[in-house]
Formats: structure tokens, C-alpha cells, sequence
């Protein structure tokens, strides 16, 4: 038996009560998982706590089986860890944003002019190669990934000074420096790479070109890697995650499962690496699409159907067609990871649809893929911790007995 999850950002939305009132799911025409609707187990699934609103990283670990709650420490452990960048257990692990600043003397006086984020990958490896020469240390190191992000390790580490994500314009460094009792050594970092940045080739090169300079970094996004159980061990099953987002790729990895980056749904062909792993000695495949939740965030209606759309035909159905080709027995779950608004642009904390399709199933109703449509087929999985042992299980064994 091969199994697949395909989950999908933000597919999903509130449902609102009222005549004519549509969600994204129930406007697009989406054949493939309305058939599958037809033969497998339909309803809704919790993906997020009670208490926190969820997002892609979370959400996606729970699906992949993992409570965040003790997993999770922040996106930028995972991110490097897919970056290539070797990471350790006791390790803090930050981001490094970069700042335009006036040019008063004293560095917690100056004032932030921009935060710039249309650095090159070359300009990112001169400021690293700088920066990782002068100030690595057996406490301190930097990274820079594959992806280009760059990163702060602390060895050893504060997991938890105080940090502030983005810097707006206006502000003063003092404002977005690190905070608490272990504060003053990130701090440092900060002073000292406004010393080393200042004049240095890379800004000659910036100036050149019309660009602001680069005065500064911003320490941002501590992560830590927690003790988790490798997939394999857990589930018994050899996994793969193909994914566009670091963090997601980098916890796959985390868990000692392969990790397969991919930009285009269409153009990188995910449903043909998934048939293509599933039939070369891997049997779970989990394929996470973020591209929905892109489309609510801009409040892109037509856009998100559209999405939607594509991901029916060329995923869904191009997943079924290729395992039914090969004669595999398969069980796919159609899922959205977790609810997002189109006409509002945020994320909610409501239950999303699922259907779990077996190929070895005949249809049995008459029903579409919706929001409404899964709330009204009964089932509920309340913690999302339990969906992938759910879909490893005999479930359609039980269901039919």
C-alpha cells in the first residue's frame, strides 16, 4: 500500500450562512476530489490548538504527525537545517535581515531608513564571507543557506531574548535591538556589523548602482532544534515531503525524511516526483502546497479558484492517473492544512475538510468537496496529531465492517 497526503494552505474557508454565499472550494469545479468524495471517508480534521491561530509550519507539522507544541521553536532552525547549514541540539539558531540607516555616530541613535530585501545571492555571500571572517568565534557562527538566507548560530544559546521580526522605517536601532538578560552579546553582533559594513565593498558596489547600503543586520526569529522521534521509527513507513517552503522542508528533514523542493506546481511536476517515489522504494509521499493561502492573503478570489482548479487536475488527478498506471493499491488524503479567508485575507482557526480516497473503494454517495459538504458527512478528528496514524490505519476496513 502507497500512501499520499497532499495538503494545501489556505484551500479552505469559513463557511458563511446565506443565500448564495460560496466559498472558494464550492465555486471552483473540481472533479477529481469531488469524485473522490464519492468513495472515500469525507469530513473535517482540527490542524491548529485551541489556543493559537495556525500557520504554515505548524499546521504542516501536525498533518506530517508532530505536535508542534514540542517540536517547534521557531522557523529558523528548520530553515537552515534545509539550507544545508549543520545545526545541533543546544544550538540558537536567528535570522539576519539587513537595514539602511542614517549616519549618526552612536549606534542606538541612528535611525532605520529601510529594511532592504533585494540583495543578490552574491552581494549575500560578500556580507557573509565578511562578516563570518571577523566575528565567528566558538560562541557565535554565521550561515548562509542555499536559499540565500542568512543565519546566526548561538552556540549553546539564550533560547528566548527578546527579538523583534521586522524593523519599520523611523525607528531606532535601539528599538529593534535584542532585549532581557542575554541580550547584550546579539547586540554586540549588531554594532559590530554596522563597523564592518560600513565602506565595505559590498555598499561600494550598492552605491555604484543607485542602491541604499547596507549598514546593518537585524537579529530576528530564534529557533531551536527540539527532540523528535525520526518518522521512519514512529509510523514505520519511509517518507518523503515535497514542499516549497524551507521550514517545511527543513522539519521533513528533521525527522529523517527526504525533502524535495519545488517552485511550480505545473512546470516541476509534483504528481509525477510523487508516483516516481512512491514506485522507487518509498511508500508515504507528503506534498504541501502553499500557493492558496497566497492568493487569500491578496484577496485574489478568482486567483484562488483557479488555484484550486490547477491543483485538482494537476496534482489530484494526475497522482491518481500515474499510481493506477504503475497498478499500485493507494490511499490519498485531499486536505487543507489549515482555513483562510479570501474576502477578508486571514487565517482562521475553523476545522478543514478532508477526504481519504482508497483505491480499493467503490463509489458509495453522491456528494462534492466542500466545506459545508465535510461538516455535514459527520466525522471529526479532533487533534491533529492523530491524522497520520488515521490514514496509516485499516480505516476502511473498520468503516465498512
Amino acid at each position: 500500500m502507497k500512501y499520499a497526503v497532499i495538503a494545501c494552505d489556505g484551500m479552505s474557508e469559513r463557511i458563511i450562512h446565506g443565500e448564495g454565499v460560496q466559498t472558494s472550494l464550492s465555486s471552483a469545479s473540481i472533479h477529481t476530489a469531488d469524485k473522490l468524495s464519492c468513495s472515500g471517508e469525507y469530513g473535517i480534521a482540527k490542524t491548529t490548538d485551541t489556543v493559537t491561530l495556525p500557520d504554515t509550519l505548524k499546521a504542516n507539522i501536525y498533518l506530517m504527525g508532530y505536535d508542534p507544541k514540542s517540536t517547534f521553536t521557531g522557523g529558523s532552525a528548520f530553515r537552515a537545517v534545509a539550507g544545508g547549514i549543520n545545526i545541533m541540539q543546544g544550538d540558537v539558531v536567528f535570522s539576519c535581515k539587513f537595514l539602511s540607516l542614517s549616519d549618526e555616530e552612536k549606534y542606538e541613535e541612528k535611525t532605520i531608513l529601510s529594511e532592504i530585501s533585494d540583495l543578490g545571492f552574491d552581494e549575500k555571500e560578500q556580507i557573509f564571507t565578511l562578516l563570518s571572517e571577523k566575528l565567528d568565534s566558538k560562541i557565535f557562527s554565521f550561515g548562509l543557506s542555499k536559499y540565500g538566507e542568512l543565519f546566526l548560530i548561538w552556540h549553546e544559546g539564550e533560547p528566548n531574548p527578546g527579538l523583534l521580526y521586522s524593523a519599520d522605517e523611523g525607528m531606532k536601532t535601539a528599538d529593534v535591538m535584542p532585549r532581557g538578560d542575554f541580550a547584550e552579546p546579539l547586540c554586540n553582533l549588531m554594532r559590530k556589523s554596522n563597523e564592518l559594513l560600513t565602506g565595505s565593498g559590498v555598499n561600494t558596489e550598492r552605491t555604484a548602482s543607485g542602491k541604499p547600503e547596507i549598514d546593518s543586520i537585524l537579529i530576528s526569529d530564534a529557533g531551536t532544534l527540539s527532540q523528535a522521534i525520526q518518522f521512519k521509527e514512529k509510523y514505520g513507513h519511509n517518507g518523503v515531503v515535497i514542499s516549497p517552503d524551507e521550514a517545511v522542508e527543513g522539519f521533513a528533514k528533521y525527522i529523517g525524511m527526504e525533502a524535495i523542493h519545488y517552485e511550480d506546481i505545473e512546470k516541476d511536476r509534483i504528481a509525477e516526483k510523487t508516483v516516481d517515489c512512491l514506485c522507487s522504494g518509498k511508500d508515504y509521499v507528503y506534498i504541501h502546497i502553499d500557493s492558496p493561502s497566497v492568493y487569500s492573503m491578496k484577496k485574489d478570489s478568482s486567483g484562488k479558484i483557479r488555484c484550486i482548479e490547477i491543483i485538482d487536475k494537476a496534482v489530484l488527478s494526475e497522482l491518481i492517473d500515474g499510481l493506477s498506471a504503475r497498478n499500485e493499491e493507494y490511499r490519498i488524503m485531499f486536505i487543507s492544512s489549515f482555513s483562510c479567508n479570501v474576502n477578508e485575507g486571514f487565517i482562521t482557526s475553523e476545522p478543514v475538510p478532508y477526504v481519504i480516497y482508497d483505491s480499493r473503494s467503490e463509489e458509495s454517495s453522491t456528494t462534492v468537496y466542500n466545506e459545508q459538504k465535510a461538516f455535514e458527512a459527520g466525522k471529526y478528528i479532533e487533534y491533529g496529531t492523530d491524522i497520520t496514524e488515521y490514514l496509516l490505519s485499516s480505516f476502511n476496513e473498520n468503516k465498512n465492517e
